[in-house]
């Protein structure tokens, strides 16, 4: 998603994208910490799960930024201010909000021992 511009205007790449996607006010990314139930209208379809957010701290960015690098410039490790725990593993999502709550998911796959993708 790094080709769409959200800054404020709804682009067609966008809403290609996510057709559901409406701009909307921006949210508060600390008010997203904690736990949280997923929600789905067809349970047979998923199951239900908790996720957990929790916010990064600089000193973690930093670090991320050391041990996975930044993948070809498409991670700003000091734009994720969250990071999620699902039962699927760690997400990290990109983003401060303000782009009508738009952020990006992260996640990273240990390809190799110490290699990330």
């Amino acid at each position: 998603m790094k080709n769409i511009d959200t800054s404020g205007v709804v682009t067609k790449k966008l809403k290609e994208i996510c057709p559901a996607y409406k701009k909307s006010p921006s949210v508060d990314v600390a008010d997203l910490v904690g736990n949280w139930m997923t929600v789905f209208t067809q349970p047979e379809a998923i199951d239900c799960f908790t996720v957990h957010i929790r916010a990064t701290t600089e000193m973690e960015r930093e670090i991320y930024t050391t041990k996975y690098g930044n993948f070809s410039s498409s991670v700003d490790w000091s734009r994720c201010f969250l990071q999620v725990g699902t039962p699927l593993g760690k997400h990290f999502l990109q983003g401060n909000g303000t782009e009508s709550g738009l952020m990006e998911n992260i996640i990273i796959f240990e390809d190799k021992p110490g290699k990330y993708k």
